[in-house]
């Protein structure tokens, strides 16, 4: 790792949130190096127990590997997973899709990315969350 990646990982600045925010944890999917189309695919779908009417309330998706936000998505609409396929992930069967969500939007604009991308939202998730999805302020 690179002195900037370490320095990100052990002595992060914690994100200061005021956006309606999912943080989508998605530490089993994560590797570096990832294409920016991997990254996406890894953070917008499956995800399960997820009102369509609560998530509509979201305006942002962050991306989160260790505590650390990757990327900031914009979702433009949430839906049943499995809608749409996905180019750089296994297939998927009717099991891993049932009864759950995803959402299809694009990489949120420059200026609200700087605001999040190597900033910790450890503190929003608290120690040993099992749920890889988090609300906050929605």
């Amino acid at each position: 790792k690179s002195l900037k990646d370490l320095e990100i990982f052990y002595a992060p600045t914690d994100a200061n949130v005021p956006d309606p925010v999912m943080l989508i944890t998605i530490n089993r999917l994560y590797r570096n190096g990832m294409t920016a189309r991997e990254l996406y695919e890894a953070t917008r779908g499956v995800w399960a127990n997820h009102s369509l009417e609560r998530l509509a309330g979201v305006q942002l998706v962050f991306a989160v590997f260790e505590g650390i936000v990757r990327e900031v998505y914009q979702p433009e609409f949430w839906r049943p997973a499995g809608t749409e396929g996905y180019d750089t992930r296994p297939p998927l069967t009717p099991e891993d899709i049932k009864g759950r969500v995803e959402f299809v939007g694009k990489v949120a604009p420059d200026d609200v990315r700087k605001r999040y991308i190597n900033t910790s939202v450890r503190h929003l998730i608290g120690p040993g969350a099992q749920n890889p999805c988090k609300y906050v302020n929605c």
